[in-house]
């Protein structure tokens, strides 16, 4: 199994992402982890042909909107 991961820009006050991928699999599978000010949220995803990477960003960003939502309510 392969791990890659590093800082994510544009997603809450600091984001990181992981990405595990094994020979052995039909696809990989990506973690984004972000934090909104106390607010963390994380989101594992295997969605499409990119190890999930998309799916799971946009439903990060998603989820971060949310709680802003929340927070402004």
């Amino acid at each position: 199994m392969k791990v890659a991961g590093a800082a994510t820009t544009g997603l809450g006050d600091e984001a990181y992402t992981m990405t595990l991928t094994s020979g052995a699999w039909q696809n990989g599978t990506t973690l984004v982890a972000a934090r909104s000010g106390n607010a963390v949220v994380t989101v594992l995803s295997t969605a499409g042909s990119d190890n999930g990477a998309a799916t799971a960003k946009k439903l990060t960003s998603r989820l971060l909107t949310s709680l802003k939502d929340l927070k402004t309510a």
